[in-house]
């Protein structure tokens, strides 16, 4: 068998770490250079960290189709331990009560504004979920889909202006003069 040059260094490594780590001494594996406090946390190889590596939010289609109005803010907010609403959303308005009107300027972004149990609006989370108190994640990774990334945020929550023409609407969206509202240019 023919070794190379990597090979050769690869296996050198592997030996070495191996051997430090079997020693079970309490040696390390390389040499201090510098005089300091020993750290408190220090257990080589068994450091566990906690995160979530499937985060999903309202842009991704899949997500948006179950009524998930959690921006990736909130998806941060929840890894450093805030609460969250979860679907189904209700509305918890009285009937003598209306909705907020719309904004006069239609956002960059479609707002999807939710409150929790026992709130009064028009989308209440039925459920809510959040860390157990003092504890965040360590890492976060949210996983939005790519495919129909605006297309979901346009059919799911863009909010609807009414329009007469297109001065009304904001930046990147002209009047339908089909549908009397904002719509997206082009």
């Amino acid at each position: 068998m023919r070794y190379t040059p990597l090979s050769v260094v690869a296996i050198a490594a592997v030996t070495l770490f191996m051997g430090s780590v079997a020693s079970g001494d309490g040696s390390l594996p390389f040499e201090r250079t510098e005089q300091r406090d020993a750290c408190v946390n220090f257990q080589p190889l068994r450091q566990p960290f906690f995160g979530e590596l499937h985060l999903h939010t309202q842009y991704s289609t899949d997500a948006a189709t179950l009524d998930t109005r959690n921006t990736p803010r909130d998806a941060y907010l929840f890894a450093k331990g805030y609460k969250l609403g979860l679907p189904p959303f209700i509305n918890s308005l009285t009937h003598t009560q209306s909705p907020p009107p719309p904004p006069p300027v239609p956002p960059p972004v479609s707002s999807h504004p939710y409150c929790f149990p026992g709130e009064q609006c028009q989308f209440m989370a039925t459920r809510t979920i959040q860390l157990p108190p003092g504890r965040a994640l360590d890492f976060a990774a949210i996983t939005d889909h790519a495919e129909f990334f605006g297309e979901g945020n346009i059919c799911f929550y863009e909010e609807k202006f009414p329009c007469t023409d297109s001065s009304a609407c904001g930046p990147g969206q002209v009047c339908s003069s089909l549908e009397g509202r904002c719509v997206p240019a082009g």
